[in-house]
């Protein structure tokens, strides 16, 4: 888990990603692309703070924003 901010004169960009991995350690094809997911957030959030891995396998993903007054929060599927 982690994000990437890109400054530019169209203005900025906040990219997260998170990776899954299988039990020994490799990248859990079946998630996202080839065991990573990345998303654009809008300007003002912190970038994700914290994650819980559903009994599913689903993750959930929860962030600041909007200069820490608001949250990001994201379920993102394994299938």
């Amino acid at each position: 888990m982690g994000n990437q901010t890109t400054s530019a004169q169209s203005g900025t960009t906040i990219v997260n990603g998170l990776a899954r991995l299988t039990p020994n350690g490799n990248l859990d094809p079946t998630f996202g692309t080839g065991g990573t997911v990345v998303n654009s957030v809008p300007a003002g959030t912190d970038g994700l703070d914290g994650a819980v891995i559903q009994a599913d396998g689903n993750i959930i993903t929860v962030g600041a924003a909007s200069n820490l007054i608001e949250l990001t929060l994201a379920r993102l599927l394994g299938n």
